[in-house]
């Protein structure tokens, strides 16, 4: 009987060993899917306050290498400039030297995962290498036996219009199999990388767009200059070598440049270019004489446009010097005062225009200048003589009019944003229109100028556009926690019942068996009934235990008496662990409309709250309350402790603060921390009541 009681027991233990090592691997499993999560919504919260690319770029390599529990991970650019399209390591992690480079370009013939995801523009999951059609006798799968990956998974990174923008991939080194909740976050994780990298290749476009005009300025005729403020460096285009000479290699540019001011001017320029650097102002402009290579004075217009840092301090100015000798010496004031404004018309930016007033209503241009012919697409012939009805289009057409007919009316100045189709595109700018009027106080002439900003609207849909997307992207992020909160509690309930109904009363048996053989007609031995008892009372203690888990796993109480009852319990089995602090408990109200997810909620949130009281707080007393307010339940749970700033804590804690966070997201309440040290902390989580159930 002895041997067959111990061989039950053992038999019980084992079953109770395996129940609680199940119980932590799904615990495990439940952690590192919400780890992912807040990886997730790290890197989408990075994604909208961080600039730089590169660490972006990294903090997803970490998050993919996490979230997928892998040994490697890569991330790629695609340039499809390179014969059929090739990808460029961007990052890696875990690569040798010689892996990174021997993996730097791929193409579409390259036998890995990632040049099979560029022949399909699909993932490609390879769960063994060794194993692999497309890999099998290859040089890259020697590389990847090399490099101890046995195991790989390359996705595209695609666009919002499907455009392949690079590739994200991960390696093991045993074989492994993706699961469903990894594959979606990676899919979550992939548009996060997507949309980076399509914002990069903006700024690379933007990069050679200033290329362009690096090279328009080695083709204008204006002698153009550029100082680098930081370095002191002076640098200038040929036709300004040509005309005004260069100085020495030894000499001070600067100076070289002051000297040769003319001395009446020479104050004067100098400290408005100061002044003007000095300010917030990003133009400067001044008229002086300036001796060129023959030694004769020049009058110049100089215009430079001052370029500053992000804290306004000046970096760099560059500037386009004009010579302005012969119209100073050929015309007079009102002549020289019109040049002056033909040289500006012609070299701005910005689309200028001149209209005639004519009877009856009609508007003629009579000027316009290159910026209106290259931005429109329109020759001179097409425009120059032609009514306004013949030139802009509808609906663009009934609106210049009254904006017109307005200027004239006010005599003021009129502001509008216009969208037009002209055969160059589709284009929109913010224009401006001014009257002139003669002596007779009639108007004879509009003024308008047109500031191109389509470009800028173009960038500020997309950053709205991925702004909105961002928003999606944590709303699917926090749907996932809410998900996995959920799955936890029905996998604690689970298990809790088969501890409770089965491991409990398997050990409640045995430990009667033991119970009737002690007390039975068979003598035994005095030591061999002091071992039985012994056991005896192991088995009931470890029945104890178990039942205080299946307890604390499930809350039955809450299930069986409900939210009210189960919060006492829980202020009880504080005051008993924690019998310095005083608990008060108060309700108000019936609870009987409150949903079980709810009330799951709120016990659980309860619960946190004064262990965390219990582990941090110090403090001599707690309250606990449950209230309702305008449809809406109210739990508000405080204690007199040390307290805590909210604003250092947060994001630098476990995941404590975190899951009571998501749990009041999942059922749309609303939780509020309000601490500071010294005063204690309160903890108030206020849910609207459905109203089907209030």
């Amino acid at each position: 009987m002895e041997i067959e009681a111990g061989r039950l027991l053992q038999e019980h233990t084992r079953a109770l060993e395996s129940a609680n090592e199940a119980l932590r691997q799904n615990q495990q499993k439940l952690a590192a899917e919400l780890d992912a999560a807040e990886r997730l919504q790290n890197v989408a919260t990075q994604l909208i306050r961080t600039r730089g690319t590169t660490e972006l770029y990294e903090q997803i390599l970490d998050t993919a290498k996490a979230i997928l529990h892998a040994d490697f991970a890569s991330i790629q650019q695609f340039y499809p400039e390179r014969g059929d399209g090739e990808l460029l390591l961007l990052g890696h992690r875990g690569f040798s030297e010689e892996a990174a480079k021997r993996w730097q370009w791929v193409c579409s013939a390259t036998q890995t995962t990632c040049g099979e995801a560029l022949r399909t523009r699909q993932r490609v999951v390879v769960p063994d290498v060794r194993l692999c059609g497309f890999i099998a006798g290859s040089d890259d799968l020697n590389g990847y036996l090399d490099a101890k990956i046995l195991a790989g998974q390359s996705t595209p990174l695609l666009s919002r219009s499907s455009n392949l923008m690079g590739m994200v991939s991960t390696y093991w080194r045993e074989p492994h199999e993706l699961s469903a909740s990894e594959l979606r976050t990676l899919d979550v994780l992939a548009r996060m990388a997507a949309d980076l990298m399509e914002g990069r290749r903006l700024v690379e476009k933007q990069g050679e767009s200033e290329e362009r005009f690096r090279l328009a300025i080695k083709a204008t005729n204006d002698a153009i200059w550029d100082i680098d403020l930081e370095t002191g460096i002076v640098t200038w285009n040929e036709t300004y070598s040509a005309v005004y000479g260069r100085p020495a290699e030894t000499s001070d540019s600067w100076q070289w440049w002051i000297d040769r001011i003319h001395p009446e001017d020479r104050e004067r320029t100098v400290s408005a270019l100061r002044a003007a650097i000095s300010s917030n102002t990003s133009s400067w402009t001044c008229e002086y004489r300036f001796q060129r290579a023959d030694c004769n004075f020049a009058y110049i217009y100089d215009r430079a446009y001052i370029g500053r840092n992000e804290s306004g301090k000046a970096r760099r100015v560059i500037g386009a010097m004009q010579d302005l000798t012969q119209r100073k010496r050929a015309e007079d004031a009102l002549r020289e005062s019109q040049q002056h404004l033909v040289s500006i018309y012609n070299t701005v930016e910005d689309v200028i225009f001149h209209v005639a007033v004519e009877p009856e209503g009609q508007f003629r241009f009579i000027s316009v200048n290159a910026a209106f012919l290259r931005v429109t697409g329109l020759s001179r012939e097409k425009v120059v003589g032609k009514t306004v009805n013949e030139v802009i289009p509808e609906p663009s057409l009934t609106i210049v009019l009254g904006k017109y007919r307005q200027a004239i009316e006010e005599n003021t100045v009129v502001h509008w944003e216009e969208t037009s189709d002209y055969p160059a595109g589709r284009l929109t700018g913010e224009v401006r229109i001014a009257p002139v009027f003669d002596k007779k106080g009639s108007c004879t002439h509009l003024v308008g100028s047109v500031h191109d900003i389509t470009e800028v609207k173009r960038a500020r849909e997309i950053e709205d556009r991925l702004a909105s997307d961002l928003e999606t992207s944590r709303d699917q992020i926090r749907a996932l926690a809410a998900s996995l909160m959920k799955a936890q509690e029905d996998e604690r309930r689970r298990v809790s019942c088969e501890l409770h109904d089965q491991i409990c009363h398997q050990l409640a048996s045995l430990a009667r068996d033991i119970d009737k053989i002690t007390v039975g007609p068979v003598p035994y031995p005095e030591n061999t009934r002091v071992q039985l008892e012994a056991i005896r009372a192991r088995v009931v203690k470890t029945s104890q235990e178990t039942h205080d888990i299946a307890y604390q796993m499930r809350t039955a109480i809450l299930d069986d008496l409900g939210l009210v009852a189960s919060l006492k319990d829980l202020c009880s089995q504080f005051s008993e662990r924690c019998p310095d602090i005083a608990v008060a408990f108060e309700d108000s109200g019936p609870t009987d409309s409150i949903s079980r997810e709810v009330s799951t909620c709120l016990y659980r949130i309860a619960e946190e709250s004064l262990e965390n009281i219990a582990k941090h707080s110090r403090a001599k007393g707690v309250s606990v309350r449950l209230g309702f307010k305008k449809r809406a339940v109210v739990l508000t749970i405080h204690d007199d402790g040390a307290g805590f700033d909210p604003k250092t804590v947060k994001g630098q804690g476990g995941l404590g603060l975190v899951s009571m966070e998501e749990r009041a997201r999942s059922v749309q309440g609303r939780l509020t921390i309000t601490s500071q040290p010294g005063h204690g902390t309160q903890i108030t989580l206020e849910i609207r009541m459905r109203v089907g159930n209030s």
